[in-house]
């Protein structure tokens, strides 16, 4: 029994998808390459002030490049498909060792290739679980419903997802390079006495190969999603400058790399693959483009919103929540009062300074408050730093008020408040009154319902 045609252009396909995302090297897997810069990451945690979130994100770390090295090792060390064993044979008074096939030999090393894909997926899903628990961390919140991280920490949780995805990736890669082998193998002429009614183990080997190639394509799409957060931290000098430094160290390395494999890639495809083969990888690429293209390893606190709900919020908050959005408005404005005020009344200060024996206290030093798009693209951002005498948000209709924690601190938690304006107009206000006073402080239903709502943002 010969294998079957969907099999058949299955491992077609996985040999030209392959080809591309692959390339020749000596080793099947190594690390070094990320492993020398993930260790320049893991030097700004340790020298990161000492907290629980710390400790815990380098515990993280080291968990990460443990598993990702045993990971790797465990993909070197492949076990063989082998039938071939030593027999003995009696001849007169002489006894002779010969090679034979056997199928005792076949089963014996198909049980080891069976082990050794169930402890690399069981790795994998290790390293998976940091990429979600690094992403999940950003998330977490204290006892008065408020984000625990500050907005640098929440940087080092992305940049501990990105290389999470990025071991991942090398270590997908280096899988579907050894497991491509068992596919020929169990595919070609010497095996088909062992292998033709063998279709359960020949269809298990050849899924978890196009699992790794297929979570490649998640992972350069999540990879994606994480760089560009982390550009936007970055812009908004929330991302320390050694991070920065090494992030840009890592992509120039890895650009490096992958432009040597393009490289090569397109030489092979020009000698080796026929005019159907090339054919059949473009709609190979096609399909995975479209089976995996939506699929994400990242944590996601909620779905995205519709943009119908974001044109809901902004019309709302200038019609029904209009109330709510020009008190933001009264917040911006008195802040812009407050500059020229603020730099006359230390300037007077200064001046009674040199003609009286006495040293006055100062009014803060008000600037002009820094207006832009939210991070969760719902409202206006506006940066009224001072006002407050606690670092924290608030959200008055389309103004999401910043008072000195950063743009992206808890955008997406106050895109919940502005659909909430958008909903009770006038009556938000009121409401979150008594949100307050029911529970003695900051919290209540009010909160609760704004974490339900919240915007999902990258």
């Amino acid at each position: 029994m010969s294998p079957s045609p969907k099999l058949k252009k299955a491992i077609s396909t996985s040999l030209c998808i392959l080809a591309c995302l692959q390339m020749a090297s000596c080793k099947v897997v190594t690390n070094k390459g990320i492993n020398n810069h993930f260790e320049d990451f893991k030097a700004t945690l340790q020298v990161a002030p000492k907290s629980s979130l710390n400790d815990g994100k380098l515990v993280m770390a080291n968990d990460l490049q443990f598993k990702a090295e045993r990971i790797a090792h465990l993909i070197n060390k492949a076990p063989k498909l082998e039938t071939w064993t030593d027999s003995k044979r009696t001849f007169g008074a002489n006894d002779r060792t010969r090679r034979v096939r056997t199928v005792e030999k076949y089963e014996e090393s198909k049980a080891k290739i069976k082990k050794w894909m169930s402890d690399v997926k069981k790795l994998t899903m290790d390293i998976h679980a940091i990429t979600y628990e690094a992403g999940k961390n950003s998330y977490k919140k204290n006892q008065f419903n408020r984000l625990e991280n500050s907005p640098e920490q929440i940087a080092q949780n992305e940049v501990l997802a990105l290389y999470s995805l990025t071991y991942l990736r090398n270590l997908s890669e280096g899988y579907a390079k050894r497991s491509i082998n068992y596919i020929e193998k169990l595919s070609s002429k010497n095996m088909k006495r062992f292998s033709e009614n063998d279709e359960e183990f020949k269809l298990e080997v050849l899924q978890q190969h196009m699992a790794y190639i297929g979570m490649m394509k998640i992972i350069d799409k999540d990879a994606e999603k994480t760089l560009k957060k982390l550009k936007a931290m970055r812009d908004h000098n929330i991302l320390p400058e050694a991070i920065s430094e090494n992030i840009n160290n890592l992509l120039n390395s890895g650009k490096q790399e992958n432009s040597e494999k393009i490289q090569k890639f397109n030489e092979y495809k020009k000698e080796a693959l026929t005019k159907e083969q090339q054919e059949e990888f473009d709609k190979a690429l096609a399909s995975f483009d479209s089976t995996f293209g939506k699929k994400s390893l990242l944590f996601d606190p909620a779905n995205p919103d519709h943009p119908l709900m974001h044109l809901f919020v902004i019309a709302s908050n200038l019609s029904w929540g209009l109330i709510n959005t020009m008190i933001g408005g009264a917040f911006v404005a008195t802040k812009v009062l407050l500059v020229p005020v603020s730099r006359g009344v230390n300037l007077f200060l200064s001046f009674l300074e040199t003609v009286t024996p006495y040293r006055y206290m100062r009014m803060i030093n008000f600037d002009l408050p820094r207006l832009a798009i939210s991070a969760s693209k719902m409202q206006i951002y506006a940066d009224v730093c001072g006002l407050g005498y606690i670092p924290s948000k608030m959200s008055a209709g389309l103004f999401e008020l910043d008072f000195c924690t950063g743009h992206r601190f808890a955008s997406g938690h106050e895109a919940g408040h502005a659909k909430q304006s958008a909903l009770l107009g006038p009556f938000y206000f009121p409401a979150a009154i008594l949100s307050y006073a029911l529970v003695g402080g900051h919290g209540g239903f009010i909160e609760a319902w704004a974490d339900i709502w919240a915007a999902h943002y990258h």
